[in-house]
This record gives C-alpha cells, structure tokens and sequence, in this order.
C-alpha cells in the first residue's frame, strides 16, 4: 500500500475492524497511518476495502487530526472510561473551535459523556453563544443522574522529553504513566491515565489531590520529573 510499510499495515490489521480489547494502535496512530496513505496516492476506497472500514470510519479517524494533540492522545477503543474517550466520541469535538476542545474533553471524562451526549454537546455549543461550560450544565440538566469523576489534565513541557514520548507508542507510553502513578495510587480503586507526548491525564472516583496530597502544579512537575528519569533524561530543557 502507498506510504505506509508491510509493518504498519500489519499494525492496522491488528487494530481496526476487531473488537479485541488489546489492540496494536491507538486511535490517533491509526488516523496518522491512514493520512500517511492517503497523501502517498492511496484512496478511501482501498483503505476501507482493505481494513474491512466503513467510509463513515474512514472519516472519523481522519477527523481526529482536526481535534488538538493534546485532546487528541485521548483517544481509545470501545466505550469512554477513566482516562481514554472513545475515539467516535472524540471525534466529534472537531467540530468545535480549538479553544472549547479540552473544556469539552474534561467533561466528557468527568461526566463520562455518551455518544450521544457527545454530539448534543457539540450541537448546543455550535447553535449558541453560551460558553462551552454553560453548554455542559444544560446538558447534565436533561440527565436524570449525574455521573462524576475527578480528572486532572496536566502539559508536558520539555521539548526533550516530547520528542522522546513521541517515540513511543501509545501503549508504551501509558504503560510508563501507570509505573509511574503506581507508587502513589496503587492501593486506591477505580483510577485510570492516559499519557500522551505533551499532556497527561489522570482520572478516579475519588478527589485526587487530597490522596496524593499534591496540587495539580505540583503534580505536573512531579510528573515530567518522573517521565525524564523514566526516559533517561535530564531537566536541561
């Protein structure tokens, strides 16, 4: 297949048109591999006929470029829980400006927001002149219980360490952010983080801050130092 290797197309095998829980890619890898492709010569057509896709999913992924990067390294597969939104979900905050995205990231995994709801978000805000916040309030107020998480979105400042998160994979990366929150939040339930290659989120059932007794500043420091020792790096950047 134009601009993507042997590889890579395995990968994407491996990652869409399945329904397993563990998969090769994360959304937002998937969606770079399909635009790889895409700007190489390679149609819609093939890529849907080859990856067993829908157009409409074809679209979607392909959506996700339009959504921030660091809203965008939220995406994850099956429905939204703890640290991840489903990537269809997700989707649909491209329709917003750049600046109401991570406003309606956070409540959608704070109030772990449905499709649906998703998209009634996206239409209230585009048809009014409300704030994105007044928008989720008058969506929570159609709901007849109201769910609630406690989530922290921190940044990853280092341009060091960014290029070397962005040598990772999705998977890796999460996987150094679980080692790192362990220590921390082991004995607690219910939490769950996603790390991408300039943010971090952390999201539980319970107030984060009062069980690891760190500010959100605080704790985006402790963070990044954390990564760069994880990375083999020194805070020079």
């Amino acid at each position: 297949m134009k601009g993507i290797t042997d590889e890579e197309v395995k990968q994407l095998v491996l990652s869409v048109g399945t329904h397993r829980g563990e998969r090769s890619l994360a959304p937002q890898e998937v969606a770079g591999l399909l635009q790889m492709a895409l700007k190489s010569g390679t149609t819609r057509a093939e890529l849907a006929s080859t990856f067993g896709l829908g157009s409409t999913q074809v679209a979607e992924f392909l959506r996700l470029l339009r959504v921030i990067p660091q809203v965008r390294d939220l995406a994850g597969w099956g429905r939204t829980s703890g640290s991840k939104i489903a990537f269809s979900s997700l989707a649909q905050l491209a329709r917003l400006a750049p600046r109401d995205q991570m406003p309606a990231a956070t409540a959608i995994l704070k109030y772990s927001l449905s499709w649906k709801e998703v998209v009634q978000l996206v239409q209230m805000t585009d048809r009014s002149v409300d704030s994105i916040d007044a928008s989720v309030e008058r969506l929570l107020r159609l709901r007849p219980v109201i769910e609630r998480r406690h989530v922290l979105i921190g940044s990853v400042h280092g341009r060091q360490l960014q290029s070397r998160l962005a040598g990772l994979s999705q998977r890796q990366r999460d996987r150094v952010m679980q080692q790192i929150l362990q220590p921390i939040l082991g004995s607690a339930a219910g939490w769950d983080c996603r790390l991408g290659t300039t943010m971090f989120s952390l999201s539980a059932p319970f107030d984060v801050e009062q069980v690891i007794e760190m500010s959100p500043d605080a704790l985006e420091r402790w963070v990044e130092a954390q990564l760069s020792t994880e990375v083999g790096l020194e805070l020079s950047d």
